[in-house]
């Protein structure tokens, strides 16, 4: 997949991105990133696949037609969504804690579990 390959309609995700595909967390910190993590995976079985960015936006990947767009059912994503989300997984130690969340940023937190996707489960760009 090239970019030509990979549309993008109304806006682009404001990076670094969270996201599941078929059970898998990834990351990504850049457009290019994202392109390449989705040229890898495999095709989901909903066929689309969702992701956060750091306002907490999220986003649908449709990999038939190839286009991320803003999403159309949860528009917004509270930290606390976030956190359950890295947390849910069974690879995950230790969990993200999830104490002193008025202390800090939503995009401060979608940072801080996509390095920690980077660290732990390695699926990220």
């Amino acid at each position: 997949m090239t970019h030509l390959d990979f549309g993008v309609f109304f806006r682009a995700p404001i990076f670094p991105v969270v996201g599941q595909a078929d059970g898998r967390l990834f990351s990504a910190r850049s457009l290019k990133g994202l392109i390449a993590i989705l040229q890898r995976l495999d095709q989901p079985a909903e066929g689309i696949v969702r992701l956060v960015d750091s306002t907490g936006e999220e986003f649908w990947y449709t990999v038939e037609l190839r286009v991320l767009s803003p999403g159309m059912l949860f528009k917004r994503w509270t930290k606390r969504q976030i956190i359950d989300l890295y947390n849910s997984h069974n690879a995950i130690d230790p969990p993200y804690p999830v104490h002193s969340l008025s202390n800090k940023r939503l995009s401060q937190i979608v940072g801080e579990i996509a390095d920690l996707i980077r660290k732990t489960i390695g699926d990220s760009a």
